[in-house]
This record gives structure tokens, C-alpha cells and sequence, in this order.
């Protein structure tokens, strides 16, 4: 299982829209929370095939007094527009939550301050509302890199096939870093 947070990106391309206004971030939250809501089947709480850890992901109530975007018709208007929570944090592309042997472990974290506030709000959370929605300008130096954080030997815009040797090399450093992103 991967998760992928794009909402900008899938914003502007479904919409062919060149900004977002309160009203397009305000249905991009409610798909949202949608798909999260949706990680689970069934609204009555049933665990699938006696799963402890399930749903992976959830939706919070609304707390007294917090404000939402949603409209006031809308399924989720009781529930937190600003945070859920899960058994994996759904920010990391390959969650090592997956790479466990056990089926259903007994001592999975809950990540229980997921946000979602980036979505509607660039002003509580600049950094993220820019980055993942409204889109940061990249010239060619930031592109290349962040692309995977590739080693130099392994150089993407290098025409011809790769050597033995560089695979061999590619292979190791590949290894070398699941070895490490797993143990965090």
C-alpha cells in the first residue's frame, strides 16, 4: 500500500483551474476526508475478518466551538476539518507499518495529529498550504535536487544504457537506504 498527498496537484489538474478559492478548498476537504472515511468499509464500526487495527485511518469529531469551512449540509460537518488520525502516518509515501511481519501487531502507533488544515487554511499553516497546495515556483537546480534524492553516479539525464557497475552500485544504495527509512 503507498498513500500519495497531491491534493494540489489533483486540484489544478482536475479543475484546469490556475488558483484555488475558498469554495474549490472546501470541496477538496470534503474529498478528503472522504478518502479517509473511506479506508474502512462500513459506517457501523465492523472490523474486517476480526482486524484489530482497522480502520487504518479516521475521521475526529468536530470539537465544541471549532469552525469549518464545510458546508453546513455537508456529511462531514461533524467531523474535525482540521485533523484525523491512523495506525500509519499517511504523509510517508511507503509507511513501514506494511513491512511488518505480523499480520495485525499488537503495538502499532497511533498517529493522532494527521492534518488536513493545509488544505483551506495557507495562513494557520503557510509552509504546507504552499507546498501542497497552492504550489512553490521550481527552477531546473531544485527539480534535480529532489528528484529521489538520486546519488550522482546514477544521473537520470545521462543518455545510453547503465553499466553492470553503476546498477550494482544503484542497487546497493537502494538497499542501503529501505534499510534505513525502515527503521524509523
Amino acid at each position: 500500500m503507498t498513500t500519495s498527498n497531491a491534493l494540489g496537484h489533483f486540484a489544478y489538474a482536475r479543475q484546469g483551474l490556475d488558483t484555488l478559492g475558498d469554495k474549490e478548498k472546501a470541496g477538496h476537504l470534503e474529498n478528503a476526508m472522504r478518502t479517509i472515511g473511506n479506508a474502512f468499509p462500513g459506517p457501523d464500526g465492523r472490523k474486517p475478518r476480526g482486524l484489530v487495527h482497522c480502520p487504518a485511518t479516521w475521521l475526529v469529531k468536530s470539537e465544541d466551538g471549532e469552525t469549518s469551512p464545510l458546508r453546513d449540509t455537508s456529511p462531514f460537518k461533524v467531523y474535525s476539518p482540521d485533523h484525523y488520525q491512523g495506525y500509519f502516518n499517511t504523509d510517508h509515501l511507503i509507511p513501514s507499518a506494511f513491512f511488518r511481519e505480523e499480520r495485525d501487531p499488537k503495538d502499532l502507533k497511533v498517529f493522532d495529529d494527521l492534518s488536513l488544515r493545509y488544505i483551506f487554511d495557507g495562513a494557520a499553516d503557510p509552509a504546507g498550504h504552499a507546498e501542497l497546495m497552492a504550489g512553490i515556483e521550481a527552477g531546473a537546480y531544485e527539480v534535480r535536487r529532489n528528484m529521489d534524492r538520486l546519488p550522482e553516479f546514477a544521473d537520470p539525464e545521462r543518455t545510453g544504457a547503465m553499466s553492470d557497475v553503476v546498477r550494482g552500485r544503484l542497487e546497493q544504495w537502494l538497499s542501503k537506504r529501505l534499510a534505513e527509512r525502515l527503521t524509523l
